[in-house]
């Protein structure tokens, strides 16, 4: 096994507890957006009896010139979150629910290929590899230019990748429910892997719902704009009721 302890420093937790609470929520937040733009639904759940895990992530995850970090990342994040499951198990918790956005949403599916949970909701899916070779966010480029230094193409890149990004994981997703959003103009994740994705977690037992906005061109003012205006997430996870908006497409 690697040793992953080196990228500890990578990410913190942020816990927002209710002492109340009888149910978790793990929120993992975006590449290069601080934690804090989500403070209106987070705090919308946490008011709603969730304990909420914030999981902030420093750049250095995706701005690097080491296609070995987010692997060995992968695997102490999912190591750290199932830890704070067990620990919750024993006070007597037995529901626990997930949202990433962005690089978050990379992150929490591969916690959920591996480990259970209730409820997911994820703002963008996507290969990791086709968002290194494909994106048009300028300092993904910058990493694909490293990589590209190092000898990495696409096919070498998703095979050093292969445990986090395959093709062949979303039908091992353990999720009941599953929320996705997507974007038709999003710059930062390519439409054709967006649907890829979601392709294989249709595989899945899991009850998925994929939302398509057709206005907005990158993921995360979709991802404000539904929670804050329109309810779509606090109604997935039974917390008020959703009203439809003409640039949503179900």
């Amino acid at each position: 096994m690697n040793d992953t302890s080196k990228y500890a420093d990578l990410f913190r937790v942020i816990k927002k507890s209710n002492p109340n609470a009888d149910k978790v929520v793990f929120f993992l937040t975006s590449y290069r957006a601080p934690w804090f733009i989500y403070s209106l639904v987070i705090n919308k759940l946490r008011k709603s009896g969730y304990e909420v895990l914030v999981y902030d992530f420093k750049d250095s995850i995706l701005d690097n010139d080491n296609p070995s970090i987010l692997p060995e990342f992968v695997e102490l994040l999912c190591a750290d979150m199932h830890g704070r499951v067990k620990a919750y198990e024993l006070l007597g918790i037995k529901i626990f629910d997930g949202v990433g956005s962005s690089l978050g949403s990379f992150l929490l599916y591969n916690y959920a290929i591996r480990y259970p949970l209730r409820r997911v909701a994820l703002n963008t899916v996507s290969y990791m590899s086709q968002v290194v070779f494909t994106s048009q966010y300028k300092q993904i480029c910058k990493t694909r230019d490293s990589y590209i230094a190092k000898g990495y193409d696409l096919n070498k890149l998703e095979e050093k990748w292969k445990l986090i990004d395959s093709p062949e994981s979303g039908k091992n997703i353990k999720v009941q429910s599953t929320l996705i959003f997507t974007a038709l103009n999003d710059k930062f994740v390519s439409k054709e892997s967006a649907q890829n994705v979601i392709k294989s977690i249709k595989l899945s037992n899991t009850r998925l719902s994929v939302i398509t906005n057709e206005r907005l061109n990158c993921s995360i003012p979709i991802y404000r704009a539904i929670t804050r205006t329109r309810g779509v997430l606090p109604a997935f996870f039974g917390l008020g009721h959703y009203k439809k908006h003409k640039s949503y497409r179900l």
